[in-house]
This record gives C-alpha cells, structure tokens and sequence, in this order.
C-alpha cells in the first residue's frame, strides 16, 4: 500500500509531500524523483525502522500548485474539481431534503389530526396547518 503524507513548511510555504510504500512485515520504502531532464526516474529507496522526522520528501510544491494538483486530482478521480461546488450542491440537496421532510411532517400531522377527531366525533373536524400549529403553540395556548 502506497500512503501519502503531507507536513507544511511554513518558513519555505511550501508543502512537503512524502509517498511512502508500505507493508505489513516488510521494509518501508520513499518514492524519490531522480531528476535528469527527460530522463528523470522515479526509485524506491528503503527506509530505516525510524527515519529521520526531517527526511527529504518525494516533493516539495507551493500552496498554488498543490491546489491546482488536488483539483486536476478531484476532476480525475470524482469528476468534479472544486470541492467547494460539491459542498454547496450537497448543502442545496440537504436543504431540499429538509424541506420535504418538514412537508411530509406536517402532512402526517394533519392525517393524524384528521383521523382523531374523525375517531372522537364520528365527522371530520377542521385540523390547523403546521403554519396555525406553531402561532397557536407560541400563543401558550397549546393543543385543546
């Protein structure tokens, strides 16, 4: 299993971005980028029981490019780049879920009204909307 691991350098404002393989009972190894122009090479090297905390990263990118790399990374992977337009189209469905739970509610409720007095007087009875409930309940008044 490959993890990433990210740790901020605020002093360079950079974030270093560490790819390391993992697996139970075996060694650990870190990504590392051996730079040579169109040559360049990715290599495992092994890495000891407990490596340094400060150990050189596989990367090192600034706060625009990790952005940019983690929306083309969204865009791959769950077809939408901008986290935060999933997040507003998950805060409309929430509230439109609301909405129709707050509906169904007062629906139930009026049913239920309907089939007490229905039960209690053997004719239907006017039973107040969600709307009535609440200024009649606010009023102190409460159910009679």
């Amino acid at each position: 299993m490959i993890r990433a691991y990210i740790r901020e350098d605020i002093a360079g404002m950079t974030l270093a971005i560490t790819l390391v393989q993992e697996s139970e009972g075996r060694t650990r190894h870190i990504l590392r980028i051996v730079e040579g122009g169109s040559n360049t090479i990715l290599g495992w090297e092994e890495l000891p029981d407990h490596p340094d905390p400060n150990i050189d990263p596989t990367l090192r990118l600034r706060d625009s490019e990790a952005h940019a790399l983690l929306e083309a990374l969204a865009r791959h992977y769950n077809g939408a780049e901008d986290t935060r337009a999933l997040r507003r189209d998950y805060d409309a469905e929430r509230e439109r879920v609301d909405r129709l739970t707050e509906t169904l509610g007062a629906i139930v409720g009026n049913l239920s009204g309907l089939a007490y007095a229905i039960n209690t007087s053997g004719r239907a009875e006017p039973v107040p909307t969600t709307e009535q409930w609440h200024k009649i309940t606010e009023e102190g008044r409460g159910p009679r």
